[in-house]
């Protein structure tokens, strides 16, 4: 028996910017354009084709499946958490579409369903959701034969999964007028600056921070936010020295520190880079500890430790003068 019809097609609009980026909004819809149609429904190319970006709903992430099955179209919705993480769980209902490509028009639409996802069970859906001679047929209007495509939408409404590790960040904070999701409980333990603009006597429903003189200072905020315990996204050459400059700016010291941890033990940038950065925001232990583990190679023009001599310029009189007592050390033992 054929799913239902659902009217049609062009109620597929573009969400408020707010709900769209909300990581744990209840419900969502995965949008899921498949061009080159003809090819996939032939059986060339790949037999499975699945949606490159997720949909976020509850804090987990949500895909589209397609599988060539022969004559027929197998459709599945993945809840894709965490594979080896065997803790959590969620409950969803489940609606699959596909959307009518012109006008006056119907979907073609299941029967909504639910089920409960998990590591050992992340997907649901049907083998033999259509017939592909059905679905390219024109005078359904499900395939846009011009443009060789056809377009899937899952409706997927979840409930709040269990077992997930970490702190759900659900409260708004804009970043230079952009939506950032925090957990303002989380930002305000671990900062004084946040406390006070969440809960300080003037606070905002939706507090707001201006960055300025930071490159990509909205991204830099969120690669911030998930440096922080309990996510302890690791950080990299690329993003420290933004990170440490806003860790400092909001009187984030647990960031700050997992910033010196980084550039002690992991960074692979030169010592003078590091050197600055210790110089700047005060880690004379960290700065100590570099000019103590310098070497004779490391003075030598094309070490890896002295590759950006730019940074020279940089440093402060009493650094440099540092530097040269460290050097004058080591070539007096030679």
């Amino acid at each position: 028996m054929d799913p239902p019809k659902s009217e049609s097609p062009s109620n597929i609009e573009p969400a408020d910017q707010q709900t769209k980026d909300d990581k744990y909004k209840r419900s969502g819809q995965i949008v899921f354009r498949v061009n080159d149609f003809r090819t996939f429904a032939g059986g060339g190319g790949n037999s499975q084709l699945i949606s490159e970006s997720a949909e976020c709903i509850n804090g987990l992430p949500w895909r589209i499946i397609l599988d060539h099955l022969g004559a027929d179209l197998s459709f599945s919705v993945q809840c894709d958490g965490n594979a080896k993480d065997k803790a959590w769980s969620c409950q969803a209902s489940v609606r699959k579409s596909i959307v009518a490509c012109k006008y006056g028009y119907n979907c073609f639409t299941d029967e909504e369903v639910r089920s409960i996802f998990n590591a050992e069970s992340r997907e649901w859906g049907n083998r033999n959701f259509i017939k592909f001679e059905q679905l390219i047929d024109p005078k359904n209007g499900w395939f846009d034969e011009a443009e060789d495509a056809v377009t899937f939408m899952a409706e997927v409404a979840a409930e709040r999964p269990n077992g997930m590790p970490g702190a759900r960040l659900k409260d708004i904070l804009l970043v230079n007028g952009e939506v950032v999701y925090v957990n303002k409980y989380l930002l305000a333990a671990h900062s004084d600056f946040f406390e006070t603009l969440s809960f300080g006597e003037n606070a905002e429903q939706k507090p707001k921070i201006q960055i300025d003189k930071v490159p990509e200072a909205v991204a830099h905020f969120e690669r911030l936010i998930s440096s922080m315990p309990p996510q302890n996204e690791q950080l990299d050459d690329e993003c420290i020295e933004s990170v440490l400059e806003l860790a400092d700016r909001y009187l984030l010291d647990s960031v700050k520190n997992c910033c010196v941890h980084f550039l002690e033990k992991t960074s692979k940038k030169s010592a003078l880079f590091k050197l600055r950065l210790a110089e700047k925001y005060g880690f004379d232990a960290l700065k100590k500890h570099i000019l103590k583990t310098l070497t004779v190679d490391d003075f030598y023009g094309g070490s890896k430790y002295f590759d950006d001599f730019s940074e020279l310029n940089k440093l402060g009189d009493e650094l440099v003068k540092e530097l040269k007592d460290r050097h004058k050390a080591l070539f007096d033992k030679k």
